[in-house]
């Protein structure tokens, strides 16, 4: 695993381009207190999924907890 701080994270990519801004989200994510607000990171994470893996964005548009 790769530490947050590790500049490595530059170098690596993921379907939209560079992944450098992965720690940062993890970070947010990891630093919530409550309930999360998803819609922040929803639309690009959604955009890069419809690009690429057509199969995968009905599960990330349509999450579980939305049926409760």
């Amino acid at each position: 695993m790769i530490a947050l701080d590790d500049p490595r994270w530059e170098r690596l990519s993921h379907a939209y381009g560079s992944a450098a801004d992965i720690p940062e989200l993890l970070r947010q994510l990891a630093g919530a207190t409550g309930p999360i607000d998803v819609l922040p990171f929803s639309p690009p994470l959604i955009s890069r999924v419809r690009g690429y893996h057509r199969a995968l964005a009905g599960g990330v548009v349509q999450p579980a907890w939305q049926h409760r």
